[in-house]
């Protein structure tokens, strides 16, 4: 190609001395001509030469410019996905020589050429070149970034440059390369919007005589954390699953309300429990038992307290729809461990009733081992008052437990409502206790009480060189539950504590957002972050002649974010001031020397002959 431009370049030159040779021939003959036509001819040979500077001058100073574009099919996503990188070259004012295209990426993430569109890959650097011309039109360059799944959350940033060369009067000229920019990436975007919550329920049972008891069931989807029931009747609940019973005949409709952080829904079903008054002299089922619970076998004396005459008792001690005894006061063993349901069947010649008692007996196997403490609670989270249900799930058979909630209340039942009145987050401790030991777990923070949170932040370093990476620290308080942070540099970031680099040179004011169910709130931090490059010294003055004696306000107007100053104003007195009040005492006219400096360099103004005073 070099020696192709070489003879073109040759050959463009020949050309020139054959059009300059040709112009003086017929200038010369026309001089042997009358005077009008020598005028013509020299005007000819004036018009031909104007020509010849043109196309000679003229042609090697080429205009042309390559430029680069590069968009992200996504600038958010996970660690170990992919995202697909489209970069568009385009030459424009002439024609160039081998393009090429440099892209850098952060450590470990990988490539894969989808589309190189003529130009050749080199994977070693991540660069792409075209070994022929390129005229004016553009090239596509496609390829796939995947990011490894070690990646940490965090905001990346994908950086690059174009550059091509040019000929001039056949030599190879470089031409200033142009940068593509900074396109961010966002690796672990949090899971932000959450759905609201969508209400469903059941009951054991739909219908039956008073006093009809009811258990309800929570089918609701969309993680709700507060539940509210109206059961028709006057009377309602917050647990998730209740039990209910329906004193009085009638038809009933029963409401259940969810909510949590996103939102709240309800579902209705009207008319759904429907309680009929008992027959005249129809028996009415009812029983007790001299324990519910404890280890196999466990012998338990079930009482009848049904109300009318009965003639015949069915129980069925674990409601497998077998009858287990006919007596009226039966006593029946559980051999082995479980949670039993226990149905009571009465009759008499006007009727029957039956009683059932979900979950009535509780029996544990027998303990050969120290307990080990585990629990659960529903809610963990939410706003002030916040009631708690705790649900012991330890194994080992305990026959104690001690509740710690944090807040400097205990209890010592298995399975406690507790209601956090302050806001706060609550570490909770539960130890169980049998014949062999006892057992202890610790759940920090587990319990948090939300209050409108109040925004504050810190960071590990406020200022420094190019590439400077910070890490922000949230310090907020009131137990937010998402963050917003904007670096001020068109960066932002989801996470709670974010590490964040500034590639470029600059002052940048750092804003972050706390929010939760509560409320939300903004602190803004002015002129935060400062990174810096070599400073450029400059200054002006507030006058620059007058009498004796004159003072003078110098003000710095350096780049670079200079740190430190010293000045010479020119009659041996100095300042290390950044912005100095001096008094000069004679007249004279004086130089003066600014000369700033930061961690990256230093620099000096001089501005000769400056201060004239009189």
């Amino acid at each position: 190609m070099q020696n192709l431009i070489l003879s073109l370049n040759l050959l463009f030159q020949k050309k020139s001395v054959f059009l300059k040779n040709t112009c003086l021939n017929r200038y010369q003959r026309g001089r042997q001509g009358s005077n009008g036509v020598d005028v013509m001819k020299k005007m000819t040979l004036l018009a031909f030469l104007s020509i010849f500077l043109i196309i000679g001058l003229a042609s090697p100073a080429l205009a042309a410019d390559i430029t680069g574009e590069r968009t992200l099919n996504t600038t958010s996503m996970k660690a170990g996905e992919s995202l697909r990188v489209t970069l568009n070259v385009t030459v424009s004012g002439g024609t160039l020589y081998a393009p090429g295209i440099d892209e850098n990426l952060p450590d470990s993430w990988t490539v894969t050429p989808v589309q190189n569109n003529g130009m050749i890959y080199q994977a070693a650097n991540t660069q792409w070149a075209l070994i022929d011309e390129m005229g004016p039109g553009k090239k596509t360059v496609i390829y796939d970034v995947f990011v490894p799944a070690t990646t940490k959350n965090g905001t990346y940033s994908i950086t690059g440059e174009v550059s091509a060369k040019e000929w001039a009067d056949g030599e190879e000229i470089k031409r200033q390369n142009n940068t593509t920019g900074d396109t961010n990436v966002t690796i672990g975007v949090p899971d932000i919007y959450k759905p609201i919550p969508v209400a469903a329920f059941n009951a054991d049972i739909t219908n039956g005589f008073a006093p009809l008891t009811v258990n309800f069931t929570d089918q609701s989807t969309g993680t709700p954390t507060s539940w509210i029931w109206d059961f028709g009747d006057g009377n309602n609940a917050t647990e998730q699953n209740p039990v209910h019973t329906y004193t009085s005949a009638g038809n009933y409709t029963v409401n259940l309300t969810v909510s949590n952080a996103e939102g709240s829904d309800s579902e209705v079903k009207t008319e759904y429990i429907i309680v009929s008054e008992p027959l005249p002299g129809a028996p009415v089922a009812n029983f007790t038992a001299n324990r519910t619970s404890g280890k196999a076998s466990l012998d338990v004396q079930f009482t009848d307290a049904s109300i009318g005459n009965i003639s015949s008792y069915s129980w069925d001690f674990n409601n497998d729809g077998t009858v287990d005894s006919t007596e009226q006061n039966p006593v029946y063993t559980y051999a082995v461990a479980g949670i039993y349901t226990v149905n009571l069947t009465v009759f008499n010649e006007d009727g029957s009733d039956s009683e059932v008692k979900t979950g009535y007996i509780k029996v544990s196997s027998q303990s050969s081992a120290k307990p080990v403490a585990a629990f659960s609670a529903s809610p963990t989270s939410g706003k002030t008052p916040l009631k708690v249900k705790f649900t012991d799930t330890s194994t080992g058979s305990p026959t104690s437990w001690f509740w710690n909630f944090g807040d400097g209340s205990k209890s010592f039942h298995q399975n406690p409502i507790h209601k956090y009145s302050k806001a706060g987050t609550y570490t909770v401790n539960l130890t169980v206790k049998n014949a062999k030991g006892k057992n202890t777990v610790t759940k920090t923070q587990y319990i948090k009480v939300i209050t409108k949170p109040v925004a504050n932040f810190t960071s590990s370093v406020t200022s420094g060189k190019t590439p400077l990476k910070v890490k922000f620290t949230d310090t907020s308080t009131g137990t937010p539950a998402k963050w917003r942070w904007d670096f001020g540099d068109g960066a932002k970031s989801f996470q709670q504590n974010p590490i964040h680099k500034y590639s470029k040179a600059g002052i940048y004011t750092v804003n972050l957002t706390v929010k939760n169910a509560k409320g939300k709130n903004t602190v803004t931090k002015t002129e935060y972050i400062k990174v810096i490059s070599k400073p450029v010294a400059n200054f002006t003055s507030s006058v620059t002649s007058g009498k004796t004696p004159l003072k003078v306000k110098f003000t710095d107007t350096s780049t670079g974010t200079p740190a430190k100053w010293r000045w010479d104003f020119g009659d041996g007195a100095k300042s290390f001031q950044q912005n100095p009040i001096y008094k000069y005492s004679k007249a004279g006219t004086y130089t003066v020397n600014l000369t700033v400096k930061n961690a990256k360099g230093k620099n000096t103004v001089t501005k000769t002959e400056y201060i004239k005073v009189v």
